[in-house]
């Protein structure tokens, strides 16, 4: 059962994303509070996949109880002391290609440790948001289940959703947060997901010409970085490219549908 206090230990309004707020919490803690909408349950089930990355040696804030204010639910965590990366880049242009092999480098580092059978298996996550993808076409589904099928399973450590934004530039080194979406199966996918991320925001988020540069530079270093070292991943990840744009069309990102679609048509049914 999750522990529910008062109010009074809610602090200021650290940060804001699309699920969840993040509060100060007592001494040398943060709250990740998540909107009313958000299901209860996902907070246990970030709060087991981090306890797993934490034993596995990643770079990850401890985790806590889960509490719940109204009809809000929330998970505690160590406060980590610094800024994301992506926070950084928006400020300091010239870090962008130091950063970009930073987080290839760390991507590969959590690539190499083999996940336990208690998180979710990537094949059965994809193939559910495929299922509750409300814009593919009965044919463009059939052909990403099909190809879905074909895939390699892996057993690694897979985050998900490995992006500047969820790396935190700690005095001790940066700390990788936001498992939400973790799970045991194949890097490349893991890769493919992150490949999306960038190329999705460059694409469809009409950054000015100059910054767009320098985006795709970012994007293109990390890509060269992580395949430098894990070359066999190149194939593979442009086979699952096209199955993450179809998953992702389940989070209902409405800027980005037409341009996802596009990916779909082009890698499975084009």
């Amino acid at each position: 059962m999750p522990h529910r206090p008062g109010t009074g230990l809610l602090g200021e309004k650290l940060a804001a994303g699309r699920t969840a707020e993040i509060h100060a919490w007592g001494e040398g803690q943060v709250l990740k509070l998540c909107h009313p909408w958000v299901w209860a349950g996902d907070a246990e089930s970030e709060r087991r996949k981090t306890a797993i990355a934490v034993a596995l040696g990643l770079p990850v804030p401890a985790v806590g109880e889960i509490v719940q204010l109204g009809e809000r639910t929330g998970l505690v965590f160590a406060r980590v002391e610094g800024e994301s990366m992506m926070a950084r880049l928006e400020r300091e242009p010239g870090y962008f290609e130091a950063a970009a092999r930073q987080l290839a480098q760390l991507h590969l580092a959590l690539h190499e440790r083999t996940a336990p059978d208690s998180l979710p298996a990537q094949r059965e996550v994809l193939a559910r948001r495929l299922g509750e993808a409300p814009l593919l076409s009965p044919a463009q589904r059939e052909a990403a289940l099909q190809a879905l099928a074909r895939q390699p399973v892996g057993d690694r450590l897979c985050h998900g959703d490995f992006h500047p934004g969820n790396l935190i530039l700690s005095p001790a080194g940066p700390v990788i947060i936001d498992w939400i979406d973790a799970s045991r199966g194949c890097p490349a996918a893991d890769l493919a997901r992150s490949v999306l991320l960038f190329r999705g925001h460059i694409e469809t988020s009409g950054v000015p010409p100059a910054l767009r540069q320098a985006m795709e530079h970012f994007h293109q270093t990390y890509l060269d970085t992580y395949l430098a070292a894990a070359p066999a991943r190149r194939d593979v990840y442009r086979r699952w490219f096209p199955l993450m744009a179809a998953a992702r069309l389940c989070e209902g990102i409405a800027e980005q549908n037409d341009w996802l679609l596009q990916q779909v048509r082009e890698g499975l049914t084009g």
